[in-house]
């Protein structure tokens, strides 16, 4: 009946690397990309958040920014109706036992790592709840008022948390015409019976997304391979060196002396000349020099090693690559999972500072140019799925304390000079100042 839900499929030609390293196999041990089992870009990006600790580090820091300051409704004030039942909600516990701001905390930050993420509200009393990368689609049809325009009617969720691509267009006609049977709750939310899919609509559904635009990967772990290969490449080999000390490269010259206990004469002949008897021969020679060859191979700084009769002139090559080596290129590794989402490094502690210019100036431009435009976009995704459901209107983060520090400053000053003022013994100043000082710093600035 649901022919139309199948699961997702990729081109992976562009990450043949990381398949490798997902899959454990390294050299002739790999199956050729014909026979392999294709990954999904899901796995993709679970392996290199996994591999990459920078990456967990930017990403959490950056929906901390995101959150640093409060959502609020109405006019931003205290005694608000509508801000006191946003704020009222956000700390409430959804069906599943979470905080529903913990929740949006949740799904911005899978958006900003898969590149999207969807929130699906419940009801007040329910709050809402997560739904994963890749388990919802968007069902368009065609707009009744404009022409060539794809209007989103309902979102497909698969219930059971698995990867869906695309759905049947005409499931929407066949539901209206009763042809699939259906039930519908009291959200307007249609379950397919005998299935894992529901058909939400638009209203009870938002998908956050890191970089809506269509036609390119949207997980900046999917934009820029090279590095990341070359990054994760940089740790498997540290962790190489630190359990294997190799030695380098060896050349080694068979020697062609006699040797009676296996027959073996000068010139590389064998005494015993019959067919077999030279076979037999031969692979017992190669059998000793390649487990000689293995020794060295796999030895460490612990070993002594033996070299037998059978290798002559042995030469040493040096590793050409240490791992003191690679630690300038991993040192940077924070710098470069910040330049993949797009945030200056600086802001996270972290990166260069070239020419002069200061710290201060360099968070202004962030909070300006990168925090505030996401803030925003964040905002207004909440407002699509909170503000008609809750019936609070749009909704918004309060300004930066960064950017509203002239508050703090104000403050300072008034301490300045409540201390002169108790110096002098001026109480009833001291105390005015003190009330002042209050209200500065409990004043929002919206």
């Amino acid at each position: 009946m649901l022919d139309g839900l199948m699961p997702k499929s990729n081109n992976i030609n562009d990450f043949l690397v990381l398949e490798d390293m997902i899959r454990n196999c390294n050299g002739d041990d790999c199956a050729p990309i014909s026979r392999r089992g294709h990954i999904t870009e899901t796995e993709l990006i679970r392996y290199v958040y996994s591999n990459l600790p920078a990456v967990k580090y930017v990403t959490d820091q950056l929906t901390g920014f995101m959150f640093a300051t409060e959502l609020f409704a109405g006019d931003g004030t205290e005694e608000d109706k509508d801000n006191i039942k946003l704020k009222e909600f956000l700390q409430k516990r959804n069906i599943q036992g979470t905080k529903n701001i913990d929740l949006l905390k949740k799904v911005d930050l899978e958006s900003a790592v898969y590149g999207s993420a969807g929130a699906r509200f419940l009801s007040e009393e329910d709050g809402i709840i997560d739904v994963p990368f890749n388990t919802y689609v968007p069902i368009r049809i065609p707009s009744k008022d404009y022409h060539g325009v794809n209007e989103i009617a309902y979102y497909a969720i698969n219930t059971d948390r698995k990867e869906i691509s695309s759905i049947d267009p005409q499931i929407l006609g066949r539901i209206a015409s009763g042809l699939v049977n259906t039930r519908i709750d009291s959200t307007g939310t249609i379950q397919l019976e005998d299935t894992n899919i529901i058909i939400v609509p638009p209203a009870q559904f938002v998908a956050f997304e890191n970089v809506p635009i269509e036609g390119i990967e949207k997980s900046p772990l999917l934009n820029d391979i090279q590095r990341i290969t070359f990054l994760i490449n940089l740790y498997k080999q540290l962790n190489t060196d630190i359990v294997y000390d190799g030695p380098g490269r060896f050349i080694a010259w068979v020697d062609d002396s006699v040797d009676s206990e296996l027959g073996v004469s000068m010139g590389g002949e064998i005494t015993n000349t019959t067919a077999k008897a030279r076979q037999d021969k031969l692979e017992e020679t190669r059998k000793i020099i390649t487990d000689a060859m293995n020794r060295f191979k796999n030895s460490t700084n612990r070993d002594l090693l033996v070299v037998n009769d059978f290798l002559k002139d042995l030469e040493h090559f040096p590793r050409t690559t240490l791992a003191k080596d690679l630690m300038p290129y991993l040192e940077n590794e924070v710098e470069i999972a910040c330049q993949l989402f797009g945030v200056p490094a600086q802001l996270l502690a972290a990166g260069r500072i070239l020419g002069n210019i200061s710290m201060e100036k360099i968070i202004d431009n962030s909070m300006i140019g990168v925090i505030i435009p996401r803030r925003n976009r964040i905002a207004s995704k909440i407002s699509m799925l909170l503000g008609e459901n809750l019936d609070v209107g749009e909704i918004h983060f309060y300004a930066e304390n960064y950017a509203d520090k002239s508050r703090f400053d104000d403050a300072r000053e008034l301490s300045l000079t409540a201390v002169r003022a108790s110096q002098a013994q001026l109480d009833d100043v001291v105390d005015a100042l003190g009330r002042e000082i209050i209200d500065v710093l409990e004043r929002r600035t919206l």
